[in-house]
């Protein structure tokens, strides 16, 4: 490899398939839109600008809808994850009470009662 180590040369590479941040900059040209457009008046770019604003609209709506959608969904997720721990405490605490309960009971149950 001469040049770059462990690199590569751009133009040791064929250009089909690589994106276009690896090919080298003399392959990049310039469009002419004028020329493309075909007549060369602006009412077709026009036409594509509108198109493209009202697409971009719509992706901000979209995006705006989902940026409410996620705050409801996670106001709702934080809500239902309290309530677990919540319950979960709880059931930690009827746990312990019941085995200080049954403890007591079995103690009483097998306590040696004399008759003096």
């Amino acid at each position: 490899m001469s040049g770059i180590e462990g690199g590569y040369q751009p133009e040791e590479l064929p250009h089909e398939g690589y994106p276009p941040e690896e090919l080298p900059h003399e392959d990049w040209q310039a469009v002419n839109y004028q020329r493309s457009l075909g007549d060369g008046s602006n009412k077709n770019m026009e036409d594509m600008i509108r198109e493209l604003s009202t697409a971009l609209s719509g992706v901000k709506h979209e995006q705006d809808y989902m940026e409410v959608r996620e705050r409801i969904h996670r106001s709702i997720n934080d809500n239902t994850n309290s309530r677990v721990v919540l319950w979960s405490v709880f059931e930690a605490l009827v746990l312990v009470a019941m085995t200080i309960g049954q403890v007591y009971y079995l103690k009483q149950f097998f306590e040696v009662r004399r008759v003096v």
